[in-house]
């Protein structure tokens, strides 16, 4: 799973955490090679979930400021996919075999559809508001 350039919206600073969200997606592959998911597997997601925190409520200040006419219903998808992610971590944590070929699935399917389906459709935020002021 590697970032791609289609996958820019325009906005910077969404773009770059977008980049660090796959790097940690990479990494929490790396770390389920073994097959069955592990305490570093753990470890790996709660980062990832730490950080797509970060990047949620930097994104909606972004929508907040552009006036995003979307954005109650992106801030509740930001909602489903954080509480998704701490169930599979709660899930880890009270020992539940996922196997790593389900989390990657799980994982890969919520960044890049998220980002393909929805952080897509930000695309030209910046530059319709500037030539809308």
């Amino acid at each position: 799973m590697h970032w791609k350039e289609d996958y820019k919206i325009g906005i910077e600073s969404i773009d770059e955490q977008h980049k660090r969200l796959f790097e940690l997606l990479q990494f929490v592959q790396k770390s389920l090679k073994k097959g069955l998911v592990t305490w570093e597997t753990g470890v790996a997601i709660k980062e990832l979930v730490e950080y797509t925190k970060y990047h949620f409520s930097c994104e909606e200040e972004v929508m907040e400021q552009y006036n995003y006419s979307l954005l109650d219903a992106h801030r509740k998808e930001h909602r489903r996919l954080i509480c998704e992610l701490k169930r599979l971590l709660l899930d880890l944590k009270r020992g539940k075999t996922v196997t790593s070929m389900d989390l990657i699935k799980i994982l890969t399917h919520w960044i890049v559809n998220h980002i393909l389906d929805e952080d897509l459709k930000l695309r030209g935020l910046e530059s319709a508001s500037v030539t809308s002021s």
